[in-house]
């Protein structure tokens, strides 16, 4: 299940039949409003219990101890043509590829993961969340039971008895299994630039791949534009006195646009500095920024925590602040594709997706709330509204349709969690496919889009 859910809905649904209780505690000058679960040892064990179902007058002499390697198991009554069924709900903390067997379940048995019956041998998407898990018993089986799980070509290992819960589990809202729907995914990554570390300070890719690259040296800009199959050019241009630690590059059309707050330059690809612009006192402080193909630039600020949106000439077009944005909002980072939507990671961990509502107006149009804990540098919104994040600290990445349907490759070969996709995802070009930056090795790969 996601990391951020609210430790009391967690509680209400493991344990349903507890009710909270309500305390205030007082110790001046401060008051804690508490809730309070007094959970007795039935509902503990309730919760972590697998289930045995047995048909009238067919069932094996066992007791509760005798049918899950280390944990004592409730009884129930099937019908007389079901046979013996054992059934867990089983604890996935994060989305994998995976395959599973009970080689005690004896011959001809079956097992059935979230209603579907599964092949030992062929390995699936799993998501995060509790997944329910039958396993009907064939004859002469060797118990106690255990679930053991593999990857592709990889040995089976016994899933540990800490993630074992009840059945019942597995329908509760908070704990319920992600859903997910297939898309084609994408294809292994081909190395696009080799570039050089040393002052690296920006990269951007242009809707024909183009790679643009900034470095920030103490007087001056460095910027290289790579074109797919082309001659590098190179540049530089003196940096501002006034000036912040952070610079960011983006494509403006066919222009060149450089963010270094407070100021905000436009130049042609010969370098020619086209405008500066100083965004105080509008903008105090802007740690990123985007543009489109029509020009169009967007900053994120703060303070206030807002989106400003610039036409091509530099002139303010929409801002966005409280109370569209929520009360304390504080951006991060900002996607901005070629076309489409904008996307707006803050630091609280949702993203916001703002979309064009009429010429020179952006509303926002939906958010997702931040139920992961995701990494602000491996984020960006492709130009049909499609998510891409990678949650912090873990080898997944998280991809959402329009819809905020999750999506997970119908191939492990082409599933994004299982490729490399670097330090940074970058961006993507007109094709949809997927730039990223490998911080150690200082290369950038482009990972091809798979045709629907």
């Amino acid at each position: 299940m996601p990391e951020r859910r609210s430790h009391a809905d967690i509680l209400t649904q493991l344990y349903p039949r507890v009710p909270p209780r309500r305390l205030v505690v007082s110790g001046a000058p401060r008051q804690y409003n508490l809730l309070a679960f007094v959970v007795e040892r039935g509902e503990l064990q309730e919760a972590v219990s697998p289930l045995v179902t047995v048909a009238a007058g067919g069932g094996l002499p066992l007791g509760p101890a005798g049918w899950w390697d280390g944990r004592d198991v409730r009884m129930a009554n099937a019908g007389p043509a079901e046979g013996v069924t054992v059934s867990a709900g089983l604890w996935i903390r994060g989305q994998r590829w995976s395959r599973f067997r009970s080689s005690g379940a004896g011959e001809g048995s079956s097992l059935l993961l979230d209603g579907e019956r599964l092949d030992a041998s062929a390995v699936r998407p799993i998501t995060r969340g509790v997944h329910r898990i039958d396993i009907r018993l064939g004859k002469s089986p060797r118990l106690p039971l255990s679930v053991e799980e593999g990857n592709e070509g990889g040995a089976f290992h016994r899933f540990p008895n800490e993630d074992v819960l009840a059945p019942e589990v597995a329908a509760r809202p908070t704990f319920a299994r992600e859903t997910v729907l297939p898309y084609p995914g994408y294809d292994a990554p081909v190395l696009a630039a080799a570039i050089d570390k040393q002052f690296l300070a920006s990269l951007a890719v242009s809707p024909s791949g183009e790679l643009g690259v900034l470095w920030a040296y103490e007087s001056h800009w460095k910027v290289a534009l790579h074109p797919p199959g082309g001659k590098e050019v190179t540049w530089e241009v003196p940096r501002p006195a006034e000036r912040s630690e952070y610079s960011r590059l983006a494509f403006a059309a066919d222009h060149i646009a450089i963010l270094n707050s407070p100021n905000l330059f436009l130049l042609d690809r010969g370098g020619r500095v086209l405008f500066k612009k100083n965004l105080r006192p509008q903008i105090e402080n802007a740690p990123d920024f985007g543009a489109n193909e029509a020009g169009e630039l967007f900053l994120a600020a703060t303070p206030p925590g807002g989106v400003h949106i610039f036409s091509p000439e530099g002139q303010p077009m929409t801002t966005l602040l409280y109370p569209e944005l929520g009360p304390d909002f504080e951006p991060a980072r900002i996607s901005v594709p070629y076309r489409g939507p904008v996307a707006v990671f803050d630091r609280a961990g949702r993203i916001r997706v703002i979309e064009r509502v009429s010429p020179r107006e952006w509303r926002i149009v939906r958010t997702r709330l931040g139920l992961y804990a995701l990494d602000g540098r491996l984020f960006q919104v492709r130009e049909d509204g499609w998510l891409f994040a990678r949650v912090q600290d873990r080898p997944e990445l998280l991809i959402f349709d329009p819809a905020l349907n999750r999506r997970i490759a119908q191939d492990p070969a082409h599933d994004l969690s299982l490729l490399d996709t670097g330090s940074q995802l970058i961006g993507f070009d007109r094709s949809g496919n997927l730039y990223v930056h490998r911080e150690g090795e200082g290369n950038v790969w482009k990972l091809p889009r798979r045709a629907p």
